[in-house]
């Protein structure tokens, strides 16, 4: 799971439609007002809608400040991204915020919503989803999740008060690494099996770690465990179970060799 749909966005403000052949951006709204001046300020107000390259957000209004590269979206909000591989991840909330010059951003749900919603949806597999009081990034490096965050994909299940995602921590030719950090009220993680050669288990501790290397291109993709393993790792009063693959007990099939140095034993 990624929330970096904000990142990187290099807005234009715009009377209904308006295209910066520079950043390829277009902004559309019903009504535009503008207060020009030392400190520029710029609102958007009725079906707003930002598109640029992989990056879309709609809002019922939204506010560009000049001066400090600043951008607030208010209702309704949702944010998408597709990813080179065609996976597309959204985040849907009431409330946020993005600037332009730290690439930092923030997200937050309304009452009736209460929790902001993302969803990780890989192409031709089961999506990813989870839920936070509040979600904060920082470019496409760094995602911070915060209060009552639940996530759930095909394989794991996890609880707890704070997760941390860092894209790509330690650098490595060749591979991209995605570290997972969980914490606060000892973070519960649940793994299910999906096949018989397939392991299950549960665990609770202090904090939970999980490591999630992969080719970092499409060319590369086909290279299976070339970048490693997945790694999970519990630290601090670490509690649980693990169920490995099934095993079916087999009895020994004697052998033609065996039968006959049984009889050749059985003579007096």
């Amino acid at each position: 799971m990624k929330t970096f749909i904000l990142a990187g966005l290099l807005f234009l403000p715009a009377l209904k439609a308006h295209a910066d052949p520079m950043a390829g951006a277009v902004v559309t709204s019903s009504e535009w007002d503008v207060k020009r001046g030392k400190d520029t300020i710029e609102n958007f107000s009725g079906k707003v809608h930002y598109h640029s390259g992989p990056n879309q957000i709609w809002s019922d209004w939204a506010r560009f400040d000049h001066a400090l590269q600043n951008w607030i979206f208010r209702g309704r909000v949702k944010a998408r991204h597709v990813e080179e591989s065609g996976t597309v991840l959204n985040a849907y909330g009431n409330k946020g915020a993005y600037n332009q010059a730290t690439q930092k951003g923030w997200l937050i749900p309304s009452r009736e919503q209460k929790q902001v919603l993302l969803i990780h949806q890989p192409i031709n597999s089961f999506p990813g989803r989870a839920t936070a009081d509040k979600v904060n990034w920082v470019g496409t490096s760094k995602t911070v999740l915060t209060g009552r965050v639940h996530a759930r994909d095909a394989q794991m299940e996890s609880w707890s008060d704070k997760a941390v995602i860092l894209e790509n921590p330690e650098k490595q030719a060749g591979c991209s690494l995605r570290r997972v950090t969980l914490s606060g009220s000892r973070p519960v993680a649940v793994k299910s099996r999906q096949d018989a050669k397939d392991w299950a288990g549960a665990v609770k501790a202090d904090q939970l770690k999980t490591f999630e290397p992969h080719p970092s291109n499409q060319e590369s993709s086909g290279s299976g465990d070339a970048c490693g393993a997945n790694r999970y790792v519990a630290l601090g009063h670490a509690r649980g179970w693990i169920v490995f693959k099934n095993s079916k007990k087999h009895k020994k099939k004697k052998s033609k060799s065996d039968e006959k140095s049984h009889k050749g034993s059985s003579k007096k």
